[in-house]
C-alpha cells in the first residue's frame, strides 16, 4: 500500500487483478456514494445495490456514474501526477495492465443533486502480466451539509480497505480462475452452435485462463489425479467454417486440484472409459479440485434411467435386456420407443408399432441378443411439437426451451439428427418438472442439466454435456453461457 498526503490527502490502495496475454479484462466493480436511510453519509466504498458504478469489460473507454451528493455537490478529477508517491505507482500498473481511477466528489457552492464522475480505464493488450486497480480516496468528507455523519470506520482509509478485502470483481475473489475443460478435441468443434465453445468464450471474455484435455489423459501418480493440460488462447471463429478458433501450447501435466474449476464436457456414449474418467474425477474431488457436474452425479444420474427418480412426470417406461419384455410392452401400448442408455443424439433410438417388420432384428440389433440393457417407453405424439431442452443451471431455471422439433417423417427431435431448435417461453408444465428437480440437482452436485420434455412428461435427464447455449441467446437475447460461467464463479 502506497499512501500520499497531496491535496487534501490521497490514500492509494492498490487491489490484484489480472490481465492476460491479448485479451481483455473483464472485471464488475461496485462501489458507490449515497446517503443511508438514516441520513449518515454512506462512505463511497460500500457497495450499494441501488447506487453504482459497474464496470462490465475495461476498455479505453470513460465510464460514468451518477452520485447524489446533496446540495453542495460538484466534481473534482485532480491529476495523480504530483500527488507524492502517485506516480510510480499508476506508472507499474499502466504498464502492467490497467490502472481504474475513481475520485471522490468533493468541492463546495451550487451545484445538482445528482454528479457524474469519470474514471479513465486502460488496460494494456499483450503481455501475460497482471493488471492493479488503485482506489484514490479523498480523506475529506463528501458532503459539507452538518447533518451527514461519517461511516463508523478509524478512517477513511479503513473503511476502504474493509471494502477492498469483500471487493470481488470476478465471483472467485478478486482473481481470474484457471479452468480446466475435459473435453472432446477442440478442432472438431462446430462452432456455431457448441455449447462447450459458447462456455470457453464467455470464461475468456472475463479474463479467466482456460486450459484443454481429454478424458482420456487423465491419470494418478503419486497418489494424484493428473491431466495433460494444454493452456489455450481464445481467438474466436471468423465463421461457422474456421476451425484455427484458438492457439494451443504445449500440454503440462497438472494435477486437477491446481485449477480453480474443473469443467466435465466430455460427449458420450458413458461407455467404461467414461465412467473410469468419472471415478478419477471423484478422486480429484477428494483432493481439493472442484469439478463440474461432479463424477459421482454423472454416475447417479445416467441420462436415460434417471427419469425414474420423479415418476410422477415419466411416461410409462420399462428397461429390460429381455426381448420378450419389450414386446409384451409393444404389445400393451401398440406404439413405442426403444433406446440405449449409453447414446446421445438421437443415435440407436428406434419407434416400434405392432405392424413393423423388423421387430425381431430391431431388438436382436439393439439388445446384442439380449446382453445389453435397453429402455422402452411409450411413444409420446407430442413429440411433433418438439423435443424441448430445459436448462437448469446451479439449481435455477433457465426461463426458455430449446424445442427441437424432428424433421418431416423423422421421430427423432435432436438436432444431431436433423431436427430444427426453436428457442421459446417455458409452459407451466415445464417449469413445474424444472423446478421440482432443481434442487434435487443441485443437492447432488450437478451445476449444469438439460431435462428433455416431450409433452408433459420427463424423457432424460442430461447431464454429461448439455447443449442448447447458443440456440437460446441467439434467439431469445438470454446469455446462457453468462449465466453458466456465473454459476461456476459462484460455486467455487
Amino acid at each position: 500500500m502506497r499512501r500520499g498526503q497531496g491535496n487534501g490527502g490521497i490514500d492509494e490502495i492498490p487491489a490484484a487483478a489480472a490481465a492476460y496475454e491479448g485479451g481483455q479484462l473483464a472485471v464488475r466493480l461496485l462501489f458507490s456514494i449515497g446517503i443511508d436511510e438514516t441520513g449518515g453519509e454512506v462512505h463511497q466504498c460500500v457497495p450499494s445495490a441501488r447506487q453504482g458504478l459497474e464496470i462490465e469489460n475495461f476498455e479505453a473507454e470513460p465510464l460514468r456514474f451518477a452520485a447524489p451528493c446533496g446540495d453542495g455537490g460538484g466534481i473534482e478529477q485532480p491529476l495523480l501526477r504530483g500527488h507524492g508517491g502517485g506516480d510510480d505507482v499508476i506508472g507499474q500498473l499502466q504498464n502492467i495492465g490497467g490502472v481504474a481511477r475513481a475520485h471522490q466528489c468533493g468541492g463546495v457552492g451550487g451545484g445538482p443533486a445528482e454528479v457524474r464522475r469519470q474514471a479513465a480505464v486502460a488496460v494494456g493488450q499483450g503481455g501475460a502480466a497482471g493488471a492493479g486497480l488503485v482506489f484514490h480516496v479523498f480523506r475529506r468528507p463528501c458532503f459539507r451539509r452538518p447533518c451527514f455523519r461519517r461511516p463508523q470506520y478509524s478512517s477513511r482509509a479503513d473503511g476502504c480497505r474493509r471494502f477492498l478485502l469483500s471487493w470481488r470483481p470476478f465471483a472467485t475473489g478478486g482473481m481470474p480462475m484457471k479452468i480446466l475443460f475435459i473435453a472432446d478435441p477442440m478442432a472438431g468443434f462446430k462452432t456455431y452452435k457448441d455449447t462447450t465453445y459458447s462456455m470457453m468464450r464467455e470464461a475468456a471474455r472475463r479474463g479467466h485462463a482456460l486450459f484443454h484435455t481429454l478424458a482420456g489423459e487423465l491419470s494418478v501418480q503419486g497418489g494424484r489425479v493428473l491431466a495433460q493440460a494444454a493452456p489455450f488462447e481464445f481467438l474466436g471463429a471468423k465463421n461457422n467454417s474456421d476451425y484455427a478458433w484458438f492457439r494451443a501450447e504445449s500440454p503440462v501435466q497438472t494435477a486437477l486440484n491446481e485449477f480453480d474449476a474443473v469443467i466435465m464436457r466430455t460427449d458420450p456414449p458413458f461407455d467404461m472409459q467414461y465412467l473410469y474418467a468419472t471415478q478419477l474425477l471423484t478422486l480429484a474431488e477428494g483432493q481439493g479440485a472442484k469439478v463440474f457436474n461432479s463424477g459421482q452425479a454423472m454416475r447417479d444420474f445416467n441420462e436415460k434411467l434417471a427419469v425414474l427418480n420423479f415418476p410422477q412426470f415419466a411416461p410409462t417406461t420399462i428397461v429390460t435386456t429381455r426381448a420378450a419384455d419389450v414386446r409384451a410392452f409393444l404389445a400393451e401400448h401398440g406404439d413405442i420407443i426403444v433406446k440405449p442408455l449409453d447414446g446421445m443424439g438421437g443415435m440407436g433410438i428406434f419407434r416400434l408399432t405392432k405392424q413393423d417388420p423388423n421387430i425381431g432384428s430391431i431388438l436382436e440389433t439393439l439388445m446384442r441378443l439380449e446382453t445389453r440393457t435397453i429402455m422402452a417407453q411409450r411413444y409420446l405424439p407430442d413429440i411433433v411439437k418438439g423435443d424441448k431442452r430445459v436448462l437448469v443451471i446451479g439449481g435455477e431455471v433457465v426461463p426458455y426451451a430449446l424445442a427441437r422439433i424432428p424433421q418431416q417423417g423423422e421421430t427423432r427431435g435432436n438436432l444431431a439428427a436433423g431436427g430444427r431448435g426453436v428457442a421459446q417461453d417455458l409452459s407451466a408444465r415445464d417449469r413445474e418438472i424444472a423446478e421440482t428437480l432443481a434442487p434435487e440437482l443441485k443437492r447432488r452436485g450437478i451445476l449444469l442439466a438439460g431435462l428433455d420434455i416431450i409433452g408433459e412428461n420427463l424423457t432424460e435427464v442430461n447431464v454429461t454435456s448439455p447443449t442448447g447455449f447458443q440456440e437460446i441467446t441467439q434467439q431469445k437475447g438470454y446469455d446462457v453461457p453468462a449465466r453458466f460461467v456465473d454459476a461456476v464463479e459462484e460455486a467455487v
